[in-house]
């Protein structure tokens, strides 16, 4: 089942994430959203809501990595 394996995911990196970064306590939130992305354009929206979340969290630009490609969003990449 998709919660069982994104559950195990969950857990796995954010041990790997919180050693690395020597940081303690909750990574992940407790709830996933997952939707079904009915058409193009939903698809879209989707995209492009990934690609403001790094502003969102107001990081820097050094610290987060965000890559779309050019052959699924070509007025985004």
């Amino acid at each position: 089942p998709v919660d069982e394996i994104t559950g195990s995911w969950k857990r796995f990196t954010a041990e790997k994430i919180n050693r690395s970064t020597v940081e303690h306590g909750t990574f992940w939130q407790r709830e996933t959203h997952d939707r079904i992305v009915r058409d193009g354009a939903h698809f879209r929206r989707a995209v492009r809501y990934i690609l403001r979340n790094p502003e969102k969290a107001r990081l820097k630009e050094s610290d987060a990595t965000v890559w779309v490609s050019p052959e699924v969003m070509p007025s985004v990449a």
